[in-house]
Protein backbone atom coordinates (compact mmCIF):
# COMPACT_ATOMS: atom_id res chain seq x y z
CA UNK A 1 0.00 0.00 0.00
CA UNK A 2 1.53 3.49 -0.97
CA UNK A 3 2.59 5.64 1.86
CA UNK A 4 1.39 9.44 1.72
CA UNK A 5 3.10 12.17 2.61
CA UNK A 6 1.59 15.90 3.18
CA UNK A 7 5.08 18.63 2.39
CA UNK A 8 4.72 21.16 4.50
CA UNK A 9 6.63 23.15 2.18
CA UNK A 10 6.80 22.88 -1.28
CA UNK A 11 9.48 24.67 -3.47
CA UNK A 12 9.20 25.48 -7.50
CA UNK A 13 12.10 26.18 -9.83
CA UNK A 14 11.90 29.42 -11.84
CA UNK A 15 12.84 28.13 -14.90
CA UNK A 16 10.58 24.77 -14.88
CA UNK A 17 7.44 25.67 -12.95
CA UNK A 18 6.74 29.51 -12.15
CA UNK A 19 7.97 31.51 -15.15
CA UNK A 20 10.59 32.12 -17.81
CA UNK A 21 13.20 34.81 -18.24
CA UNK A 22 13.40 37.40 -20.61
CA UNK A 23 16.64 38.29 -21.52
CA UNK A 24 18.13 41.98 -21.02
CA UNK A 25 20.30 44.03 -23.47
CA UNK A 26 23.40 42.27 -22.67
CA UNK A 27 24.56 39.12 -22.38
CA UNK A 28 23.80 36.82 -19.55
CA UNK A 29 21.34 40.13 -18.03
CA UNK A 30 17.95 39.40 -17.60
CA UNK A 31 15.18 42.16 -17.94
CA UNK A 32 12.11 40.40 -16.22
CA UNK A 33 9.91 37.26 -15.56
CA UNK A 34 6.61 36.05 -17.74
CA UNK A 35 4.73 33.78 -15.71
CA UNK A 36 3.66 30.63 -16.91
CA UNK A 37 -0.19 30.61 -18.05
CA UNK A 38 -0.20 27.87 -14.79
CA UNK A 39 1.62 29.43 -12.00
CA UNK A 40 -0.86 31.27 -10.44
CA UNK A 41 -3.28 27.96 -9.79
CA UNK A 42 -0.28 25.94 -8.44
CA UNK A 43 0.97 28.28 -5.95
CA UNK A 44 -2.73 28.92 -5.06
CA UNK A 45 -3.33 24.94 -4.66
CA UNK A 46 -0.02 24.93 -2.55
CA UNK A 47 -1.84 27.43 -0.23
CA UNK A 48 -4.99 25.81 -0.14
CA UNK A 49 -3.42 22.55 0.88
CA UNK A 50 -1.51 24.17 3.75
CA UNK A 51 1.72 24.35 2.10
CA UNK A 52 4.36 27.31 2.63
CA UNK A 53 5.50 27.36 -1.64
CA UNK A 54 9.03 28.94 -2.51
CA UNK A 55 10.25 29.72 -5.08
CA UNK A 56 14.22 29.11 -6.16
Amino acid sequence: MPTTIRARVVFFRYRRHVATAIPGDTPSSIKGFALLSWTVAMLEGAYRSGARPGII
